[in-house]
């Protein structure tokens, strides 16, 4: 008799994180499918879904709050890094693009300041772009500027 070599699991929409479950090789646990817009493993937003698993992550989920203060692009940088929230650590500044994915989740991702948030792309030695969250604006500003963090995590 010949065993499959996977077994799909069916499953409707979990309760507590509102995600499908991937087929998985016989006898192993299924891992949990997110979309664009789901509540991930730390209770923030899943922002990006690179449509596979490679280098361990397939998915960006952004944080469901911002770091405490306003702070400079160096400062952010190390805060995000040290950041722990929803059992995690893995914590770290969105890249500009990732930062552009917050801006059209953001009625979704919720709890946005109307001021600018920090991303780790930089733009020379002294600078690094940021978002403005009141109208979208992205500006590249001095890396000493205070601005907002709102971190995020791949799994």
């Amino acid at each position: 008799m010949i065993k499959p070599l996977f077994v799909m699991i069916i499953v409707s929409v979990a309760l507590s994180g509102g995600c499908a479950m991937l087929p998985t090789r016989q006898g192993e646990p299924s891992a949990p499918a997110y979309q664009v817009g789901d509540r991930g493993p730390s209770g923030g937003t899943v922002i990006h879904d690179k449509g596979v698993l490679s280098d361990q992550w397939r998915y960006i989920e952004a944080a469901p709050l911002d770091l405490d203060y306003s702070m400079n692009w160096f400062f952010a940088r190390e805060e995000a890094l040290q950041w722990e929230h929803g059992g995690y650590e893995d914590w770290r500044l969105p890249t500009l693009e990732e930062l552009r994915g917050m801006y059209e989740l953001r009625e979704t991702i919720g709890a946005f300041s109307r001021h600018g948030y920090w991303s780790a792309s930089e733009d020379g030695v002294t600078r690094a772009w940021e978002i403005r969250f009141d109208a979208g604006q992205e500006t590249s500003a001095y890396k000493y500027t205070y601005s907002r963090v709102r971190a995020v995590r791949a799994f």
